[in-house]
């Protein structure tokens, strides 16, 4: 089993805050946005009978 970095869930949470910066400046939103678009394999929306449809994100890692 691989070992975690210990502050593995501290690092996550600002590199989740630098993105969040990113997209909210006009200056860096469009590069920002299409680092996210890379990392996105696919996007599928599943019709139920509870609701409309139900998000399914699938990422490239």
């Amino acid at each position: 089993m691989p070992r975690l970095h210990p502050n593995l869930a501290e690092l996550y949470r600002q590199k989740v805050m630098k993105l969040v910066e990113a997209l909210n400046d006009d200056g860096t939103r469009l590069e920002a946005g299409e680092c996210i678009r890379e990392l996105i394999e696919e996007i599928r929306l599943v019709p139920t009978m509870e609701s409309s449809g139900q998000g399914v994100v699938r990422a490239k890692f």
